[in-house]
């Protein structure tokens, strides 16, 4: 007689958890923001690149304050994009909004952006405007500041080494029409370490005005997993005492100039 197999106890799948609000990152006018937030809590991704938007935005924000909450992010390009898509996963797990900035703002200071661009183009993120207009410019972003770098495929390519080197989840964008032939090279190589490459004509470069740019981002491997730890994390941190938001760092995201470190 074939013994039946011994029952085994399951772990139920966890139930979907209701999401608390909406995040969006452009809006039509602020009559429309407005009418979006009557019926639930909208939080407001804002681009470092938007500044029309910014002040639409601040404007439904003091008419709804309670309904509204304004993210401003410091990261353009595939940083940001990243960012929206976490924060917009966390918001689907049922975080709440003073939650989802604390994120934000986690997420950025735990990152590391290199843009580089021809003359000017980088001159708000701490690049100085060159008088070359041809001759690229690098800054780069870490602990929450821009500084600038040299801006040589080589020292680029050493830089993305250093973060695979200290396991970190890295992608890089070339945008633009006219990138150089060492960046296009520098991307085919990166691709043999399993970094994500995107080509795109337009992106960042359109948005810098420049004739192209590349970027690279690292950051620290996120699973869901992480993502957990990191809301528990966040739940059990201190608030700020001006707006209330977690302040799992030094000081609030939100309130401080530059992030918290």
């Amino acid at each position: 007689m074939t013994p039946e197999a011994e029952p085994r106890l399951q772990l139920a799948k966890p139930l979907p958890a209701e999401q608390t609000c909406r995040v969006v990152t452009r809006f039509a006018s602020v009559d429309r923001l407005l009418a979006d937030s009557a019926d639930e809590h909208v939080v407001v991704l804002l681009a470092p690149l938007g500044p029309c938007e910014l002040s639409a935005a601040l404007a439904a924000q003091r008419l709804r304050r309670d309904r509204i909450t304004l993210v401003r992010l410091s990261l353009p390009g595939i940083g940001g994009r990243h960012l929206e898509r976490v924060v917009r996963v966390a918001a689907s797990r049922g975080w709440h909004p003073p939650e989802l900035a604390a994120l934000a703002g986690e997420l950025e200071r735990h990152a590391e952006v290199h843009l580089v661009a021809p003359g000017p183009a980088l001159a708000q993120f701490g690049g100085p405007g060159g008088r070359i207009r041809r001759r690229a410019v690098r800054v780069h972003w870490a602990d929450g500041r821009w500084s600038r770098e040299s801006a040589s495929p080589a020292a680029f390519e050493q830089a993305l080494h250093d973060a695979l080197a200290r396991d970190r989840d890295c992608a890089m964008s070339l945008t633009g029409r006219k990138v150089p032939a060492g960046w296009v090279a520098l991307a085919g190589r990166s691709r043999e370490h399993q970094v994500a490459v995107a080509v795109n004509e337009g992106g960042l470069a359109v948005a810098l005005g420049a004739g192209w740019a590349v970027e690279l981002l690292s950051g620290p491997h996120l699973d869901e997993s992480a993502l957990s730890m990191l809301r528990e994390r966040i739940v059990s941190a201190p608030r700020c005492g001006w707006c209330g938001t977690p302040v799992p760092g030094r000081a609030c995201a939100r309130c401080s100039p530059g992030l918290g470190t």
